[in-house]
């Protein structure tokens, strides 16, 4: 069966209200006893399987394909010895002050709550 539902024991859908019970959803012992344990299909249990092993695979993958190079480029870093032609051109100039920093921070919050809320930004000013 495909599926991402959960079901009983006896094949319909597992009635998860009568089990988290409150206002917190707090799990309710004897109501799990009486239910039963939630059951998962096959095709919902394999793209957890595959969810997870997909997520293990992109941090090997980073860590063994890109980790020599990044250690590489820390070290470059910090004795300030980048081989890269372009941060050579760009140390004439002066770093930026941090406080442009945290006005860009303010002013990209400002625009994903105004695109949060309204969905166009002419709506916030």
């Amino acid at each position: 069966m495909l599926s991402t539902s959960l079901f009983s024991s006896n094949g319909s859908i597992y009635h998860q209200a009568a089990v988290f019970t409150g206002p917190n959803f707090q799990l309710n012992q004897t109501a799990l006893e009486e239910v039963g344990f939630p059951a998962l299909t096959g095709s919902n249990a394999w793209t957890g399987l595959m969810g997870s092993l997909a997520i293990g695979g992109l941090v090997a993958h980073c860590i063994f394909f890109w980790g020599p190079y990044v250690v590489s480029s820390f070290k470059h870093a910090r004795d300030k010895t980048q081989p890269d032609p372009h941060w050579v051109a760009m140390q004439k100039y002066n770093e930026v002050p941090w406080w442009w920093y945290i006005a860009l921070l303010v002013l990209a919050f400002f625009a994903g709550e105004c695109m949060r809320r309204g969905g166009a930004v002419r709506r916030c000013v």
